[in-house]
Parts: C-alpha cells; sequence; structure tokens
C-alpha cells in the first residue's frame, strides 16, 4: 500500500541504523498496515533454503516426512511410525528461539500443561525431545479435519443450534483445564480444531496452551505483560487486574458472538483502539445483526461479554449447563430444520476449503499452506505493560507497535 517502508528500511530498522524519528514512523505504519506486519514477522523467521535437513530423519521411532506448517515460534512436521504407519505431528521451535531461556520455557509449559488436563478436547502432546544442534521439539497428535478460523471464513456465521454444538465441546475441554487450575489465555478460532472423525462425526479440540498459567500463579513478570489477541481479550486481562475461569468466559462469549454474528463484537485494525474498545465500548446487541436469534442465547452471550467479570456465569461448567438446556430447547422446536441440526461431517464439505487438503491440516497455531495463517494480530510475549485503568492518555497508552518491532529485531540481532 502507498506510503509503505521499503523492505531496506525495515532491515536498517532491525539493524538499527534509523533515526529515532524514523523509527517511530515505522512503528506507526505497522500498526495499521496488516501487510507490513506480516513482511517483518517474515523477516524475522529462518529462510527455508533447497531441501530441508529434517525430511527423512528420526526423532526416536518416527521418521519425518513432510514440512506442513510454520509460524513465528516454529515450525511444524508431519512424521510417522514406520512398522505401524501412525502418523504425529512435530513442532519444532526455530533455532534462534531455541538458545532464548523464555521461548524454550514456553514450549515445555505447553506440554506439561496438556499433560495434566489429560481431556479428550484437548491437543494431546506425548513425548519432548532436542535435536543435536540444540533445537528443542515436542510431538503430538496428528488432526484430520479443519481450524475453526477457516471454518468460519468458509461459512459465514452459524445457525444457534450449530454454534452451540461447537460451544459444549469448547466449555467442556476448558471445564477440565479450570477444573485442573489452569487457564488458557488465547482462546480464539485459531486455536480450536474441527477434528473429523472416522464416522463422520465432529468435535472440537482446543489447541495452543502457550499462554497458558496456572490460576492461581503470582508471577510478577507474567502480571506485567499483556499476553494474547486483543479481539478476544477480557478487560481484566488488559488492566493486568485479577485473572480467573471469568476471563477464558470472557473470549468464549467473543466466540459465540462471532459464530452467530459473522464478526467479531469488536473490529479495528488499531491494537490502541481495539483494547479501548473492549474496555468502555458497549458490545452490539446480537438481535441487532441477527435475525430471529433466540433471546435465551443473546442474554447468555452477553452474560459472558459483560466487562464486570462478577457478571458473567461462575464457571465453565455452569456456563456449558446452559448450553445445554438452550440445545434441549431448540432440538425440541419444530423450526430446527435437520441441516440446521448437525455441523458438517468433515472438512471436505466446507465450502472454500480445499477438500484434498483439508485431510491433512497441521497444528493450526501456526500458518496453514491450505488457507493462510489467522489474521488476528497477537500481541507480543515479551514486554508490553497492562493499562492500570481504562482511561486512555498519551501518557497512558502502550507503544505495541514499537515492542512487536523491538521483539522481532532482537531475534535478528541475535541471528546476525
Amino acid at each position: 500500500m502507498p506510503g509503505c517502508p521499503t523492505e531496506a528500511e525495515l532491515l536498517d530498522a532491525i539493524e538499527g541504523r534509523l533515526s529515532e524519528l524514523d523509527s517511530r514512523r515505522i512503528n506507526e505504519h505497522l500498526q495499521s498496515c496488516e501487510s507490513c506486519r506480516d513482511l517483518i514477522e517474515g523477516l524475522a523467521e529462518e529462510p527455508v533454503t533447497g531441501s530441508d535437513p529434517l525430511i527423512g530423519a528420526r526423532l526416536g521411532e518416527y521418521v519425518v516426512e513432510e514440512r506442513i506448517g510454520q509460524g513465528g515460534m516454529g515450525v511444524v512436521y508431519r512424521a510417522r511410525q514406520p512398522l505401524i504407519g501412525k502418523q504425529v505431528a512435530v513442532k519444532l521451535l526455530r533455532g534462534s528461539l531455541s538458545k532464548d531461556p523464555a521461548a524454550v520455557q514456553r514450549l515445555i509449559t505447553e506440554a506439561q500443561v496438556v499433560n495434566a488436563i489429560g481431556h479428550r478436547g484437548i491437543i494431546d502432546i506425548f513425548s519432548f525431545g532436542e535435536l543435536p544442534d540444540g533445537r528443542r521439539y515436542f510431538l503430538m497428535e496428528y488432526l484430520v479435519g479443519t481450524p475453526l478460523n477457516d471454518y468460519l471464513r468458509a461459512t459465514g456465521q452459524l445457525t444457534p443450534y450449530q454454534a452451540l454444538q461447537l460451544l459444549d465441546d469448547i466449555l467442556g475441554s476448558l471445564a477440565a483445564a479450570h477444573g485442573a487450575g489452569i487457564l488458557h489465555r488465547d482462546l480464539k478460532p485459531s486455536n480450536l480444531f474441527l477434528v473429523s472423525q472416522p464416522d463422520g462425526t465432529t468435535f472440537v479440540k482446543v489447541l495452543d496452551f502457550g499462554l497458558s498459567r496456572t490460576m492461581h500463579e503470582r508471577d510478577d513478570t507474567t502480571r506485567q505483560l499483556l499476553l494474547g489477541t486483543p479481539a478476544y481479550m477480557a478487560p481484566e486481562l488488559i488492566r493486568g487486574e485479577e485473572l480467573g475461569a471469568w476471563t477464558d468466559l470472557y473470549a468464549v462469549g467473543v466466540l459465540a458472538w462471532q459464530m452467530l454474528a459473522g464478526r467479531k463484537p469488536f473490529e479495528d485494525s488499531s491494537v490502541r483502539s481495539m483494547l479501548k474498545k473492549q474496555l468502555d465500548s458497549p458490545v452490539p446487541a446480537l438481535s441487532g445483526m441477527v435475525k430471529g436469534i433466540p433471546a435465551p442465547l443473546e442474554a447468555w452471550v452477553m452474560s459472558l461479554l459483560a466487562k464486570d467479570w462478577k457478571k458473567r456465569p461462575r464457571s465453565a461448567a455452569d456456563a456449558r449447563q446452559q448450553v445445554r438446556r438452550m440445545l434441549h430447547a431448540l432440538s425440541t422446536e419444530k423450526t430446527v430444520r435437520a441441516d440446521e441440526r448437525e455441523l458438517p461431517t468433515s472438512a471436505a464439505s466446507v465450502r472454500g476449503v480445499d477438500p484434498a487438503a483439508a485431510q491433512r491440516l497441521p497444528h493450526p497455531s501456526v500458518a496453514l499452506p491450505a488457507s493462510g495463517p489467522s489474521t488476528e494480530p497477537d500481541l507480543p510475549a515479551q514486554g508490553v505493560t497492562p493499562l492500570a485503568n481504562s482511561a486512555f492518555t498519551r501518557d497512558t497508552l502502550p507503544e505495541l507497535p514499537r515492542t512487536l518491532i523491538g521483539r522481532l529485531f532482537a531475534r535478528l540481532r541475535r541471528k546476525f
């Protein structure tokens, strides 16, 4: 787009060769330009040149067969046990990050957390290792189906019954996580996967616990950082206040609103404006967006999106009970057609998703070759101070793009 910095300017900024004024100009531009954010993320990733040396390598009893995706944190491969044919996904931390203790700990934490929960609706991570060159990896189940973000992009919006089906699964997994004392803190469509089963049914798996924390964690460093995706971020998370099950439930409310309306309740290209809306703007009424939405369903979604966490459901289990009551009520109404009751039985039946590619979609916490990565801008995992209150002034607004660049530039400086 006009006014975009050149790649040379971005590289100059990476090397610290720009003036403070030029650096600020690029920071401000990145806040509103998604293509430039993607470019700078790409510059921070390790380039792939020639053949991948890991293809054909053995990781324990598995042989790596294919590179199926990549993201800012790592690369994902498909591997197979040659004797019995079992397939697994391998999540490999990038070499530049393998020397970063915080990044390594995030990978370890994700593996520990999912095993502490041990629930069918949560991705299974079952092995952890290190390559001879020091890169860390873990093995996880290889999923067949489609990520929820691709599904919603293809379908636009869901019927109330279809949305409640998915929410029932999501809340069941969340209840298990919260019961184990774990908060997810980054629920969004790209971290939810619609798994196609051999019998034709579909269920949801919750992925990517890399930003999770325990309910009672009082880590000063963690509490000083703003982590997650702004469009799904609860007000108390933005302010740096006490977090709990209610924080994840706010994200569920955003997901529910998005499923029913076909878009998120708040949309803004500016991260600062998005955070301000989450803190202060009233959530638009669903009945003004969706014709014929049941009043109890709208009231339930709006309760999840209450700015005051005390007005949200007490727990994921309580929220799920309400979902099941609404499902039962809808299933007994003659107005619910048979084609509204069931989700498509496989990724291939989702409009806009390539059936061939859908059968081997990788873990959706990384970029997906079939339809591209999530466009939700994640906040950086380091150095962003939460807002002390909802008053936005020049002094209280965080320099979010500056922090993003700083993190990526620091990674590249370590490489060069």
